[in-house]
């Protein structure tokens, strides 16, 4: 078993790239599980989880930036569908993934169907002289699809942790 970790953020001591689940000032680190006491205490003090979990096909190939602060960034786009008033309505969800690994980059390609849990966050730039701002989904985790059993198990994990 996995023990659990938390940062806390109050202090400011280092910026955390990939906080993905806070819970009353707490991040918490998956895929470290939460016993059911831990839940129980944390979900019940408040309901302020930022938690997105997409499963869906990659519609153009990850394009990696360099960011000012010298750390790298893919971003991709997944399509997903939702049923709305009883028909099928497809997404296109942005996503970034910080410090992509050579071996996940490989994955990423336009057709491969993946699973991605990660936040949701609004970042601000400028384009043209004018503020813009994206939302994007910040993955923590992408698994291809294929990796059936590794997507169900984080899955239940995240489950867990919204309905304990």
């Amino acid at each position: 078993s996995q023990s659990f970790r938390t940062r806390n953020v109050s202090t400011g001591a280092r910026q955390v790239l990939c906080p993905w689940i806070s819970v009353t000032g707490r991040l918490y680190d998956f895929p470290y599980r939460l016993s059911p006491q831990q839940n129980q205490t944390h979900v019940e003090e408040t309901m302020n989880i930022n938690l997105a979990v997409i499963h869906g096909t990659i519609i153009n190939d990850a394009v990696v930036r360099a960011l000012p602060a010298g750390t790298d960034v893919a971003q991709f786009d997944v399509s997903t569908s939702t049923e709305r008033d009883g028909r099928t309505v497809n997404a296109s969800v942005p996503v970034a993934l910080h410090e992509p690994s050579s071996a996940v980059l490989a994955t990423l390609v336009s057709g491969a169907d993946v699973a991605v849990v990660g936040r949701v966050e609004r970042r601000f730039f400028r384009s043209g002289g004018a503020t813009q701002s994206r939302t994007e989904l910040i993955a923590e985790r992408v698994i291809p699809a294929r990796r059936a059993k590794t997507v169900r198990s984080l899955f239940a994990q995240v489950a867990e942790l919204l309905t304990a």
